[in-house]
């Protein structure tokens, strides 16, 4: 079992659900970016992204700075904006297993739209054409494994991580 355990992934593509399942197949903490964020800033994510998409990424890029340096085990969900910093991504690589969970833009917004959510007031789904487009790329290359969530239930999707890290597990042993 790696050190820490790191879910990436877009709005929607379930790292709070995943990590939960996954939390409970491990027996180990789950860390929530959102909740994680609204502690340490004593704002939710909405209050955050009205104070503007630089305010929220630095936030979210020195939480994911922290948790690289937090004492295991956990497993935490890292907000999407974090990929854009690719030292960031390259510490969550080199501190835990990072597996990007992956969805289809049409995904993503149905499990989104009952939410609150930055940026997806005007044009959700173009906006989230747009960003899974600029991101995707970097999702995959910093990922130990990549998921499809889709159609996957998140029970089978957590026993795809913990068997993933299993193996990883054991290929390091020998």
């Amino acid at each position: 079992m790696p050190e820490r355990v790191f879910l990436i992934g877009m709005m929607g593509c379930g790292k709070t659900t995943v990590g939960a399942r996954l939390s409970e197949r491990l027996a180990i903490s789950y860390l929530d970016n959102d909740a994680l964020l609204a502690e340490r800033e004593g704002d939710d994510l909405m209050g955050l992204a009205a104070k503007g998409a630089v305010r929220l990424h630095d936030a979210e890029q020195a939480l994911a700075e922290d948790l690289v340096r937090k004492h295991p085990p956990f497993i935490a969900g890292i907000a999407a904006s974090v990929v854009e910093h690719p030292d960031t991504l390259d510490r969550l690589r080199r501190a835990g297993f990072v597996t990007y969970l992956a969805a289809r833009p049409e995904t993503l917004l149905e499990r989104v739209t009952a939410t609150d959510r930055p940026w997806l007031e005007e044009d959700p789904l173009g906006w989230i054409r747009t960003t899974l487009a600029r991101r995707e790329p970097l999702f995959v290359a910093g990922a130990h494994l990549v998921v499809e969530t889709d159609t996957t239930p998140p029970e089978q999707i957590a026993e795809e991580i913990a068997a993933a890290i299993s193996a990883r597990a054991a290929e390091r042993e020998t």
